[in-house]
């Protein structure tokens, strides 16, 4: 017997009592994660919907007036607060001339603003940076990966926020391929301050922060340009830290969210299943297992069938769901 009818006896073998039942229940296990993920996007999608007929617009749900030194001529610039421009950089020589003169070109009182450019290629040099005398002289800090480029009235139109709503820990903007913004400083050592215990440092900050009751304000016509990795493996790099810094994240916080007192019962609810298990969890195993592994293994067992609306309808109108609720 050679090896190729070796393979084929093993294969008939192990078939039945083992591939079979295992892709069966993989297979169900996915399409109820395809469903969760399903009514979630269509959540999703509803509350959007809902936002946009309503026209409800942070500027109308918080109090927001515009900046001007005319306002108190005695005091001048002295009425900005002072703001510190966070750039964090790991070997990025192919945008940082861009994104320095993109923070050098924000339209703010000079003697009010920091711009702090932080290389962290062989320490962590964002937490040391913080810990900078001229640190204490700010109120809020901005930051920009090294890729982004803010426009010069980024800071005009968010930090009114701050100014009027004491209550706000973080006013994010949008940029192309994700967000940006400023923080209070306060709120941000309140919350404990930056850790390196996962890959997704802003959002264990920004998850800490909110269970402190600090809120959040998003702006999603105050964008940034940014750039998207400039190799593909760069960009898998970039995908898997992400991924695997969620739900890193989740599993350290999981009862540190469970236990908080100081938010309601519905917001703790909503981070863990909405935010992290559904998002974060749900949303990254189905798209790589289901998709990459279970379906193609059918193939090879032609009994087991998966509904076409499992593997065409609701994928397709997820897909259709995210394209809408981004705007371009």
């Amino acid at each position: 017997m050679d090896a190729a009818e070796h393979i084929a006896v093993m294969w008939r073998q192990v078939r039945g009592p083992v591939i079979v039942p295992l892709l069966r229940a993989s297979v169900a296990v996915c399409l109820t994660m395809c469903v969760i993920l399903f009514v979630e996007k269509v959540y999703m999608a509803v509350v959007i919907t809902a936002v946009r007929l309503l026209g409800c617009r942070p500027e109308r749900q918080w109090r927001w007036e515009p900046m001007r030194e005319d306002d108190d001529p005695e005091l001048g610039s002295a009425a900005y607060p002072m703001v510190l421009v966070q750039i964090p950089m790991y070997n990025e020589r192919e945008v940082y001339q861009l994104s320095i003169g993109a923070a050098c070109g924000l339209s703010w009182p000079s003697d009010r603003i920091v711009i702090q450019v932080l290389d962290d290629s062989t320490d962590p040099v964002i937490k040391e940076g913080m810990k900078h005398g001229y640190v204490r002289d700010c109120d809020f800090v901005a930051i920009f990966d090294a890729d982004f480029q803010p426009e010069p009235n980024f800071l005009c139109r968010a930090m009114p926020f701050f100014i009027h709503n004491p209550e706000i820990a973080l006013v994010q903007g949008r940029w192309r391929f994700g967000t940006a913004g400023v923080w209070r400083i306060f709120a941000l050592n309140e919350a404990g301050g930056w850790k390196d215990r996962t890959t997704v440092e802003d959002m264990d900050l920004a998850v800490r922060a909110s269970l402190k009751g600090w809120k959040f304000v998003y702006l999603g016509d105050l964008m940034v340009k940014s750039e998207l990795p400039s190799t593909f493996k760069a960009f898998r790099y970039q995908q898997h830290r992400w991924s695997c810094g969620q739900a890193n994240l989740f599993r350290k916080m999981f009862m540190e969210i469970v236990r908080n007192k100081k938010v309601m019962l519905w917001k703790r609810i909503y981070v863990i299943y909405n935010f992290f298990f559904v998002r974060k969890i749900i949303g990254h195993i189905l798209t790589s297992v289901f998709y990459c592994f279970v379906i193609p293994a059918t193939v090879f067992v032609p009994e087991i069938e998966i509904p076409r609306w499992g593997y065409v309808y609701i994928p397709t109108i997820i897909t259709l769901l995210n394209a809408v609720g981004t705007p371009r």
